[in-house]
């Protein structure tokens, strides 16, 4: 049985992969990039949390049956995923914390480049 937060980092990961396009696109294009980190981080964290509904359901004390009922496939594959057995909570730790530091950097890189942006002269 996966944990929660393995289905917490799939979402996590489900978002960043749908943003992080535009904003590697936004980089190469020299573009602003404070609003589209901010909707990368949103989106992450909320795309998360939606991943978790069915199991804080259960938490919640609704029926264990939740956790296989076919319309919580709309919370990212839940019920596949909680089949899974590799891993667990190892790997959703691990998971969850690559994307963290993952964003983390990106932040970083983002404000060494507004600086540097912002130091030239002229």
């Amino acid at each position: 049985m996966a944990h929660a937060t393995f289905h917490f980092s799939v979402g996590f990961i489900v978002a960043t992969c749908c943003l992080l396009p535009r904003l590697l696109l936004a980089w190469r294009n020299h573009r602003p990039l404070s609003r589209l980190v901010a909707l990368w981080i949103a989106a992450s964290y909320g795309l998360g949390i939606w991943a978790i509904v069915p199991h804080l359901l259960y938490r919640m004390g609704a029926s264990d049956a939740i956790r296989e009922a076919g319309w919580t496939y709309v919370f990212i594959a839940y019920p596949l995923l909680h089949r899974l057995s590799f891993g667990g909570v190892f790997l959703g730790v691990l998971l969850c914390g690559m994307c963290t530091v993952g964003q983390y950097v990106c932040i970083l890189l983002a404000l060494a480049r507004l600086n540097r942006r912002s130091s030239r002269p002229g």
